[in-house]
């Protein structure tokens, strides 16, 4: 057997075992499930839970329920610092108590011989071509007990809104009815209803009330029918408001905040007197999606007199447009991010902003925040690095492909495609733009090359993004707006280089500000992952005679480079590889410097380096814009 025909296989059993543990359909017969799912017993008062606080006999965490298995849950304590610490919580024991997923809580510890060990997935484990039944006991678990408790108290309620579907059972009647959450970790709510017909068919937007003591379910009722089910327009409402997303336009005093002048607003001579004025002496250019609005980043590289190399990353000076604690400064906060749809996008900031002002638009002038390196011409010595206030022109905006034909001695345009839309990348590159632009990309693209080797043999960084089915995927639309085609994008090399440069900015910013705020800057942090997380991929490759060793960054590389050679290139094997490899990943969370306990737990474990945060994306991210602040 082969090892894709026996990867099939076990992915097979993998995810029947996973629809069997989570199909609502499925649940429902009998109510087994469902049977400890309520309250088991009413919370502890504040005055025992205080001493037991104190005491240590109580911890307090947040309940983070599994996506692989619902009925389990870890709660964490102390926020990774060195007196953190996790308890595994069984929902299976009705240790969850009512708390919902990512609700604050009050665990008790368990006495160590009330321990048990999580199931999550069946663990994928050998199987012939005819092993047709396997079957699976939720309670038996070869792995070692871990620290487990219960929750005894809700210190905080997470959301309390959800997006969920009826569920058609004979337990609905004219006054109430069962409905599904969209996302299971949540349970089934029972909502009043004068009808649940009415329901048949169509997404709710539910409001949990209560969950009383000896419930299977919590109470709510419906406040909104989003839609009829498999309607783009539903479907797209449902994940906003799953993931709450803030559809609402900016307040009248976020607004007020805005240049007066709008979108023919030009930077103060003031302004320019006070920032180095990079406009006609650097030959500074962008390289983005084709149609982006929101360029964030620009670069430059050029060589020196002496022969030592400069190379600049420019990113837009949001913060000039936001000032601190600003009515849009809290606006911005609250939404976080700018979500990106096929078809949409919900902006961070006002469109004035995001697409206009603080956009580096080709051949316009604007605010940015440089990061500027001098080093030496083969790139092994950094000689000098500068950051601070700018105003620069971006001479091209250009489009991964432009940039990818200029290198490849290519035209840079198709002649026959229409111009793209103003103040968007890809506008058609001049002809006195494009040799010299060729010689700065191909400097960025040396610097790249030397840049992702060093994060691989001295870091140990793990790329878990080649093979063409791991790419991010392209959709094609109709003239209705609806998908007609989903491809991968088109990986080049110009898409390396550009974040690598991104890597490389974000890195020196975050040694940066820990050097000036050691207890409190910011950074991106991703923790080193366990080896038994690995089991799912070591055991496809043990079937492959291919030795896996997961025990630190660099081993975990090694064994997916000796898998993709074994492999001979085929790409369904080896996304498979970076699939398994990416499913055992923790994620990597953003932290407080001071929170964490020691500079040994600040590094990034994906990319291979000692710090890391996010500074080249102010534009769309707020996390850049509190570094930016850190910074400057």
């Amino acid at each position: 057997m082969t090892i894709l025909e026996h990867a099939k296989i076990l992915a097979t059993r993998c995810e029947e075992d996973y629809n069997r543990r989570n199909d609502p359909a499925k649940k429902l017969k009998g109510h087994s499930l469902d049977s400890v799912t309520g309250g088991v017993e009413e919370y502890w008062t504040e005055d025992i839970i205080q001493e037991g606080l104190r005491n240590r006999t109580l911890v307090r965490g947040k309940l983070t329920v599994t996506k692989d298995n619902i009925k389990e849950a870890i709660v964490s304590s102390g926020g990774g610092s060195d007196n953190s610490s996790s308890y595994f919580i069984n929902q299976t024991k009705g240790y969850f108590n009512r708390a919902l997923h990512q609700d604050i809580v009050i665990v008790m510890p368990l006495p160590r011989q009330e321990w048990t060990s999580p199931v999550g997935r069946r663990r994928l484990v050998h199987v012939q071509p005819d092993d047709n039944d396997v079957t699976d006991n939720d309670d038996e678990t070869s792995a070692p007990p871990i620290p487990s408790g219960r929750v005894v108290a809700i210190v905080s309620e997470s959301r309390r809104q959800f997006v969920a579907t009826m569920v058609d059972t004979p337990m609905n009647d004219e006054s109430s009815c069962l409905v599904l959450p969209m996302d299971m970790r949540i349970p089934k709510i029972r909502i009043r209803t004068n009808g649940w017909r009415r329901f048949v068919g169509q997404r709710l937007l539910v409001q949990v009330e209560r969950w009383e003591v000896g419930s299977n379910y919590p109470s709510g009722f419906c406040v909104e029918i989003l839609g009829p089910i498999a309607h783009i327009e539903t479907e797209i409402t449902c994940l906003l408001k799953e993931n709450q997303i803030d559809l609402d336009p900016f307040s009248a005093a976020a607004q007020a905040c805005l240049p007066l002048e709008g979108n023919d607003w030009k930077i103060p001579s003031q302004e320019i007197s006070q920032r180095k004025d990079l406009r006609s002496t650097h030959r500074i250019f962008s390289v983005d999606p084709n149609g982006c609005q929101d360029i964030d980043d620009t670069f430059h590289a050029r060589v020196l007199p002496n022969g030592d190399i400069e190379v600049g990353v420019h990113i837009a000076d949001v913060t000039y447009f936001l000032p601190h604690d600003s009515p849009l400064d809290k606006e911005a906060q609250r939404r976080a991010t700018t979500f990106y749809l096929v078809d949409r996008r919900f902006d961070m900031l006002p469109s004035v902003l995001s697409g206009n002002l603080c956009s580096l638009h080709g051949n316009m002038e604007r605010l940015a925040v440089s990061t500027i390196w001098t080093m030496s011409s083969d790139f092994k010595v950094v000689k000098d690095f500068w950051y601070g206030r700018t105003v620069i022109r971006n001479c091209q905006a250009m489009t991964y492909d432009q940039a990818h034909n200029i290198l490849h001695n290519l035209p840079p345009d198709d002649p026959s495609k229409p111009h793209p839309p103003p103040l968007t990348a890809g506008y058609p590159v001049t002809r006195s733009n494009n040799e010299s632009l060729k010689g700065d990309l191909s400097l960025l693209t040396k610097l790249a090359r030397k840049l992702r080797k060093d994060r691989e043999d001295i870091g140990g960084a793990v790329d878990l993004s080649s093979g063409d089915q791991g790419n991010e995927l392209k959709f094609s639309l109709d003239g209705n707006h609806q998908p007609v085609k989903v491809t991968p994008k088109k990986q080049l090399e110009i898409h390396q280089t550009v974040a690598e440069l991104m890597i490389m900015a974000n890195s020196w910013v975050a040694r940066t500000i820990f050097e000036t705020f050691p207890n409190s800057a910011l950074l991106r942090i991703h923790q080193s992952v366990d080896e038994s997380r690995f089991e799912d991929l070591k055991e496809i490759l043990d079937a492959g005679k291919i030795t896996f060793d997961g025990s630190s960054n660099m081993k975990l590389a090694d064994s997916l480079k000796k898998a993709e050679r074994s492999s001979k290139s085929n790409s369904a094997v080896n996304s498979l590889f970076q699939s398994l490899a990416t499913r055992a990943m923790s994620e990597a969370q953003y932290v407080s410097t001071g929170d964490v306990g020691g500079e040994n737990n600040l590094s990034h474990y994906g990319l291979g380096l000692g710090k890391y945060t996010h500074f080249t994306s102010p534009i769309r991210r707020y996390a850049d814009v509190v570094v930016h602040r850190q910074l400057l």
